[in-house]
């Protein structure tokens, strides 16, 4: 039975051929967007196990102020499921924990973040948050996930899957839908 769609973009050889297959609209505004970010912005990843845990706080503080839908979602039950599987999908080396931050060399304010897993050469991107009224200028979700696409074009994985969900943006950044289906077998 059909369930949902799974958007995935199949990574090109180069960043600029990834930007060559959008819509031309999208294409410009994501390529203003990263110009406008470019000497503002740095992306961080959480790689030092010893901060993971203040990491994930600050993911999950960020994924908090995006959307209240997400804000009710984190329930005390729900941050100790986040910490675990962060430390679990950190130490098999399958967490890619990225943020945006904003400011100098010094150091930044971070504006998003995104939290994928690196698996069988793919990205799969499992949640994000960002605090909407913070930098909404330098659109901070949108500069963050496509230097993530860059990166996995980079590092040569073969797709940046979305996972479920039929949300814009995905599709914005040229997700092409795979359908979900259930499948229930009785004896």
């Amino acid at each position: 039975m059909f369930e949902d769609v799974c958007p995935i973009i199949t990574l090109s050889e180069s960043f600029e051929a990834y930007l060559g297959s959008l819509d031309n609209k999208e294409r410009r505004e994501l390529s203003r967007k990263l110009r406008r970010a470019e000497d503002d912005a740095t992306v961080t990843y959480a790689d030092d196990a010893a901060k993971l845990d203040a990491d994930v706080d600050d993911f999950l503080r960020l994924m908090r102020a995006s959307m209240v839908s997400k804000n009710d979602f984190m329930t005390p039950r729900m941050e100790r499921f986040f910490h675990a599987s962060s430390r679990a999908m950190f130490d098999a080396g399958f967490l890619q924990l990225a943020f945006l931050e904003v400011g100098d060399e010094r150091g930044g304010e971070r504006a998003a973040a995104y939290l994928n897993f690196v698996w069988d050469n793919q990205v799969l991107v499992y949640n994000s948050g960002l605090d909407p009224m913070k930098f909404a200028y330098l659109s901070p979700g949108q500069v963050l996930i496509a230097r993530l696409i860059e990166k996995a074009i980079a590092d040569k994985r073969v797709s940046f899957d979305f996972l479920q969900g039929n949300e814009d943006y995905k599709y914005k950044l040229g997700g092409k839908d795979v359908k979900l289906f259930t499948l229930g077998i009785t004896r």
